[in-house]
């Protein structure tokens, strides 16, 4: 790994409020030098995926035709956090050629998931989970066997990577036609973030499939 790639993954989950050993943990497994989704990505996912059923932030749970809330619903404190996003744009010369490739990293400042916002990160999660946690008959989840996360590898889809995308530029409000520009690391680490400090829509997320 490069001294750059380190920065740029410090640069998106440096800030998070995971602990000081499970940072130094995402840094060295997270790497920009992979489009796809590499098994120490997936496990940094899984992760924090896992952290948020930690979480005492309440969500709502649908139950029949009533909603339910679990968790403490007296914390009703606004979580904002700051992203960094790196993007790698072409260039072209004046006649339209394609001459090379700039980087540009830009900051998110307050970013936060309002409740208008939260309907839609929850639904986009709920087209990721399933590639993270197995759905029992039982509507209880549990973890892959190493012989199920082979095949889930070898036939994972490419909407998977869409939807990644699709929740960042969602929660930090990045426009769609520079959504594509994201580079895959801060796709990852971002994710990565969302998924730890804002564990309430994953767990809404997870109701769903119970």
């Amino acid at each position: 790994m490069t001294n750059e790639t380190f920065e740029e993954i410090k640069r998106a989950i440096g800030s998070s409020e995971l602990s000081n050993d499970e940072l130094e943990t995402l840094k060295s497994s997270l790497t920009d030098s992979q489009s796809n989704m590499t098994k120490e990505q997936y496990n940094a996912l899984l992760e924090a995926i896992d952290k948020a059923q930690e979480s005492t932030r309440p969500f709502t749970v649908v139950k029949g035709d009533n909603l339910a809330v679990v968790g403490d619903a007296n914390d009703t404190q606004l979580h904002k956090f700051e992203y960094e996003i790196t993007f790698k744009k072409p260039t072209y010369d004046e006649d339209g050629n394609l001459v090379g490739k700039t980087t540009e990293t830009k900051t998110y400042k307050n970013v936060f998931i309002a409740p208008r916002q939260q309907s839609r990160v929850v639904k986009i999660l709920t087209m990721i989970l399933p590639y993270f946690h197995k759905v029992n008959e039982d509507g209880s989840l549990s973890n892959y066997t190493p012989l199920e996360l082979a095949e889930i590898f070898a036939n994972f889809d490419e909407s998977v990577y869409d939807m990644m995308y699709e929740l960042v530029a969602y929660v930090l409000h990045i426009p769609q036609e520079e959504k594509d520009y994201m580079v895959w690391s801060s796709v990852v680490g971002a994710s990565v973030r969302i998924c730890v400090e804002f564990p309430e829509v994953v767990n809404e997320a997870e109701s769903f499939f119970a």
